[in-house]
């Protein structure tokens, strides 16, 4: 009994100084964790998107992981690329989480509101989501201008190459007003914010031309331009199928079809514009039929069954479904044919 009268003390001593020493581990803990006035996690994220409001991208860089960084075109990744025009409104931790940090930045009446992943690599804590991804699904975008900077967008196995682009404000096309309309097309971009229809830390290019490229008077109006434009070049030609051109009179087997007699040999072809078509962009940003087009086909040949001289008078249709637009990089429209083309004439 002596003994376990002697305990009984030490023991209540013994917890206490386990409870004291909890305590001052809690208290202790987050002295560790805050550098600068800060939890560390909150100040990488804050000096990488600083670094990037002050077009330093050698040191946003040296914050970045590259273990998850996607396949993508990085040529925009640069100084020249990036924007100012953006504040950092605030950077914190919002959960228990250690490895998650989440930001939000304006510009002007905009503000995105994003998250940013880090991980721990040799005791330095870096981002696994550093970059934006643009996603062009379309071939009519196959050059951008992203704040001045002109390219064209890559082309891997036949598909176009995401564009990578560091956190900020951007504006698409700034120096083509009458690509994007009256207002500037402009993106505030965040990872994590969701922006994009395939992940968090993507948009889809096509999704943001839609509106300004349905909707632009103007827009319409340049397209049919160019349309009217070709067609007239191609009505120049005197082949049976003008090279590069939507309609054509050729046919199976080397034979020509006006659209009521095969010939097995022509002459003296003569193309001329009947109607010019009128089309537009739909919401997928592929050409749609306003008003269908009519080309006039006149000339001579011998005809397959009758035999002897006959003379070609053909109307062939012009082959709208067969054109894809393309938009260069100095927002130019340019036209051209999507796979060969097939005879379009008929009564």
């Amino acid at each position: 009994m002596t003994p376990l009268a002697w305990a009984r003390p030490r023991r209540w001593s013994i917890l206490s100084e386990a409870v004291l020493a909890v305590a001052v581990a809690l208290a202790a803990w987050p002295i560790l964790a805050v550098v600068n006035g800060e939890p560390a996690p909150v100040e990488v994220v804050r000096d990488y998107l600083e670094a990037l409001r002050d077009r330093d991208v050698d040191r946003a860089e040296s914050l970045v992981s590259e273990a998850y960084a996607l396949e993508a075109d990085r040529s925009w990744l640069t100084a020249e690329a990036t924007s100012s025009d953006w504040e950092i409104e605030s950077v914190e931790l919002k959960s228990a989480s250690q490895t998650t940090v989440h930001a939000v930045i304006r510009s002007g009446d905009t503000r995105a509101e994003g998250a940013f992943k880090l991980e721990s690599a040799d005791d330095d804590l870096l981002i696994t989501n550093p970059y934006m991804y643009v996603s062009v699904t379309s071939p009519l975008l196959s050059s951008l201008e992203i704040n001045g900077v002109r390219g064209d967008v890559a082309v891997a196995d036949g598909a176009a190459v995401s564009v990578a682009l560091y956190p900020g404000s951007y504006s698409l096309f700034a120096s083509v007003p009458e690509l994007t309309g009256e207002d500037d097309l402009s993106l505030l971009a965040l990872p994590g914010s969701d922006l994009g229809a395939y992940s968090l830390d993507s948009f889809d290019l096509n999704a943001v031309m839609t509106d300004p490229l349905t909707g632009s008077e103007a827009i319409e109006s340049r397209l049919n331009e160019e349309l009217a434009a070709w067609l007239d070049t191609c009505a120049e030609s005197s082949d049976l199928a003008p090279a590069g051109c939507p309609f054509s009179a050729a046919y199976d087997y080397g034979i020509a079809y006006d659209g009521r007699t095969e010939f097995a040999s022509v002459s003296e072809l003569d193309w001329a514009v009947e109607i010019y078509p009128k089309v537009r962009f739909n919401r997928d940003l592929r050409l749609e039929v306003v008003e269908p087009g009519w080309i006039t086909l006149n000339g001579k040949g011998s005809a397959v069954f009758e035999g002897g001289e006959s003379t070609l008078d053909g109307r062939c249709g012009v082959d709208i479904e067969n054109v894809t637009p393309v938009i260069g990089e100095d927002g130019g429209l340019t036209l051209a044919l999507a796979a060969a083309q097939d005879n379009t004439c008929r009564w």
